[in-house]
């Protein structure tokens, strides 16, 4: 390994565990113990508890026979503590159950920290991409990782965030939508029929409707202005066009004046000829008479 896929690798394996997929594989914590094996403080604290090894024995060989520890020393500045040391994994009752969650973190932070020690014995390392942007940013998350007391350390979730906060790991997979409707699932279903809210003439005009439960009222606008608000349905009844009747024929149109035969003396004057006349017309007066003599 060397520091030019050691980001990329370090990222991989570190989405790994806050994902804990199928084939995530946890890290197999030390079962006997033996101050030259890598185990979290708290259970080389209890795994000596539990062989009778005493408490300054223990904290003197980790001191002076552990690699780990060692290396904690030299590149983030975590020194063994005889009062932190002495207090792990104990309360009230004695020894606590450990957090494997902690412990997880811990040996996956020092697993790293070591590949990161012997990849900067390596020539030019100095001169690396990485080291030069990012030898800072990397070991203040292995101190944050680190700690003695597994109360202090920092979550899987937690470090991904602070080192990659872009991961794929926090994006959050879109809702399934249902092929047959596009409608909101979490919206009640209901039908709306226009013909509740509307009736319309043929003059194109909407007479308000009454609700069964509800007595509001619906404006001509509020039916025709669809635009504005689009209701939420599963489906739309749509009455039919009314039929429009057709146009009346040109005859029809036409209506022959019949005139009201006038009643009186006065009226039959002035249509017919007088008995006493037959030889002129009312048009022209005496001019016949006239005419004769």
């Amino acid at each position: 390994m060397n520091l030019h896929g050691f980001e990329r690798d370090f990222t991989t394996d570190l989405e790994a565990f806050v994902r804990k997929s199928e084939t995530w594989a946890p890290i197999e914590p030390l079962a006997v113990w033996s101050p030259r094996k890598t185990a979290a403080p708290e259970r080389h604290r209890l795994l000596g508890f539990t062989q009778g090894v005493s408490l300054q024995t223990q904290i003197h060989l980790l001191d002076t026979h552990n690699e780990a520890f060692e290396i904690m020393e030299s590149m983030v500045r975590l020194y063994l503590s005889p009062i932190e040391y002495g207090m792990l994994g104990t309360d009230q009752n004695g020894f606590a159950p450990l957090d494997k969650d902690a412990e997880q973190v811990w040996l996956f932070a020092l697993r790293w920290l070591t590949h990161y020690y012997e990849c900067l014995m390596e020539p030019l390392a100095i001169r690396t991409e990485f080291y030069q942007q990012s030898n800072g940013k990397f070991l203040d998350l292995m101190t944050k990782m680190l700690q003695y007391n597994p109360k202090k350390r920092i979550s899987f979730h937690d470090a991904l965030l602070s080192w990659y906060p872009t991961s794929s790991v926090f994006l959050t997979p879109p809702m399934p939508l249902d092929n047959h409707s596009t409608i909101d699932p979490s919206l009640p279903e209901q039908e709306v029929n226009l013909d509740e809210h509307c009736n319309h003439d043929l003059s194109g005009s909407a007479a308000p409707v009454a609700a069964q439960e509800d007595t509001k009222e619906v404006s001509s606008d509020e039916c025709h202005s669809h635009d504005h608000a689009e209701p939420v349905v599963t489906s739309v009844t749509v009455p039919a066009a009314p039929a429009v009747p057709a146009a009346p024929s040109a005859p029809s149109l036409m209506r022959r004046l019949a005139l009201k035969r006038p009643d009186g003396p006065a009226g039959r004057n002035k249509t017919r000829r007088s008995p006493r006349n037959p030889g002129r017309s009312p048009a022209i007066g005496n001019r016949g008479t006239r005419a004769r003599g």
